[in-house]
């Protein structure tokens, strides 16, 4: 069930309330002296909120963050670290000792598991035990061939 977080001003929340209406306020004394809450109601209160209200929905904005949408949240920025930068988003990978390692670039950080590095190569001691040189140890899938690279080629 996909929920929404609305902001909705007391003229249209309270006529809500009238009716019996069962929502979520998460700002129940509103937000300071704004006169505006903070509300989570389900797909179909949304709905039915348009209908009621109209498609413009004059003073109620649906704030909900993309990820409990659903909608892909596309990844930006860079992982800025001694050597170069890697582009948030990059898939790795590296083979030691016979055995497939992965990780993911994320919000500036190398994620193996739940585990976030700030360099290649301590993401790389973390496998191997031993320093290295973290930008030939691990490579990156390039999106336009597909084909995996040495990460040292993005620097």
């Amino acid at each position: 069930m996909i929920m929404h977080v609305i902001s909705i001003n007391e003229t249209n929340l309270n006529p809500l309330i009238q009716m019996g209406v069962t929502l979520d306020d998460l700002t129940p004394r509103g937000l300071g002296s704004t006169g505006f809450h903070l509300v989570v109601v389900s797909d179909e209160q949304y709905s039915a909120m348009q209908q009621i209200y109209g498609n413009t929905m004059q003073g109620i904005e649906d704030i909900t963050p993309k990820g409990l949408t659903g909608e892909q949240i596309k990844p930006s920025g860079f992982l800025f670290c001694k050597g170069g930068k890697i582009p948030n988003g990059i898939k790795l990978r590296t083979n030691y000792l016979s055995q497939y390692y992965y990780a993911e670039v994320r919000n500036g950080k190398i994620w193996i598991e739940q585990k976030s590095f700030t360099n290649p190569s301590s993401a790389a001691r973390t496998i191997t035990k031993n320093q290295v040189n973290g930008w030939d140890f691990w490579e990156y899938q390039d999106k336009e061939s597909g084909k995996w690279q040495t990460l040292s080629k993005l620097r």
